[in-house]
């Protein structure tokens, strides 16, 4: 389903470990792991706990509802993206791929995402 636009990621991001989509609840509904050497879906599950924290942080504060998530470690960058309708993408590279790069080249793809999805 989403497997020519993972490709393509992949071909413009060269740190690029793994890529998926997911659903507010963490599972998993497509997921392109290239390089992935950690459980995608537990990656995606915890990350969901992070939405909800971001969502309750949007509610007391007003601070809109969060589009994109990132979280840069020693060992990776960790990046979701709100494709629609409580669907994700979860991005993640190399510590050296520059986050705004890969900010871009999904920019790019999004549409196309939520075209998927309709």
């Amino acid at each position: 389903m989403f497997e020519h636009l993972f490709t393509r990621l992949e071909q413009t991001i060269p740190g690029l470990r793994s890529v998926s989509v997911v659903g507010e609840d963490g599972i998993e509904v497509e997921s392109h792991a290239p390089q992935a050497s950690f459980p995608m879906d537990v990656l995606g599950a915890e990350m969901n706990g992070i939405l909800r924290t971001m969502e309750r942080l949007q509610k007391e504060s007003e601070l809109g509802k969060p589009t994109e998530v990132c979280i840069r470690t020693q060992v990776h960058n960790v990046m979701l993206y709100d494709l629609a309708g409580g669907v994700f993408l979860l991005v993640v590279t190399e510590p050296f791929e520059l986050t705004g790069r890969v900010r871009f080249e999904v920019q790019r793809l999004l549409h196309q995402f939520t075209a998927v999805l309709a």
